[in-house]
């Protein structure tokens, strides 16, 4: 006999479907939607550095990967700031030197 992963309820052996709740018993789990790569890319456009924590809760991916998304991402996210920083000073010389009288 074997479980569901799911409901844990006990199955025939050669079950595919779970009798109670219907879902497949194979060995191979859906992922989360939180833990698709278009997800993380969506999250890392709109959020940036904030979505690191699903990166790290990712149960999918290695430690190296883990490691190098973070230092990528870090390093993007500095050298964008730099340029937020640069063309708001850029806005500010441009739109004080209109204003002043």
């Amino acid at each position: 006999m074997k479980k569901c992963p799911f409901c844990l309820k006990d199955q025939q052996e050669d079950a595919l479907y779970c009798d109670k709740c219907g879902r497949p018993l194979t060995g191979e789990q859906k992922k989360k939607w939180y833990f698709r790569v278009t997800t993380l890319i969506i999250a890392f456009v709109s959020i940036g550095p904030l979505a690191l924590p699903l990166v790290w809760f990712n149960p999918h991916l290695s430690r190296r990967a883990k490691i190098a998304v973070t230092v990528i991402v870090s390093v993007a996210t500095y050298f964008l700031v730099l340029v937020l920083i640069e063309s708001i000073k850029v806005i500010y010389t441009y739109y004080h030197t209109i204003f002043t009288f």
